[in-house]
């Protein structure tokens, strides 16, 4: 957020609703956004504060208009040329020490997008026996 930017647009009533209209601009959050304009002096410690107190009412993950996590172009093609490969998603939760959904959080579901996690879990709890 560079600041001869962030000072050529000013928000002109400083709030929690202009915060939410100015954060999609810079693809971030709005304590950020909020942190940004109250270090360059945009807003008064005490708007900034109001602001916060407000984000602070909502939940910690209850950010007002989210915005989608970014996802990772080169993780994306790992996954692809692992499937290509026919490698096994289990072998890698197991070696990682955890289960399926937690990779599948861990890497913001871009697991899920080219594993068929489902059958993948099945497939693990089946045990062959001799």
């Amino acid at each position: 957020m560079p600041r001869r930017s962030l000072l050529a647009d000013p928000i002109r009533s400083p709030s929690l609703r202009s915060i939410v209209a100015k954060k999609g601009i810079w693809h971030v959050s709005a304590a950020a956004l909020t942190y940004r304009y109250h270090k360059l002096g945009i807003i008064t410690d005490w708007n900034a504060t109001s602001i916060y107190k407000q984000l602070a009412q909502r939940g910690k993950n209850n950010e007002p208009n989210p915005l989608p996590h970014e996802a990772s172009l080169l993780l994306d093609k790992v996954f692809q040329a692992l499937v290509e490969e026919q490698f096994q998603i289990t072998a890698l939760a197991d070696n990682l020490n955890l289960n399926l959904q937690e990779i599948d959080n861990l890497t913001f579901h871009l697991a899920s997008k080219r594993f068929n996690l489902e059958v993948e879990r099945r497939r693990s709890m089946i045990k062959i026996l001799d």
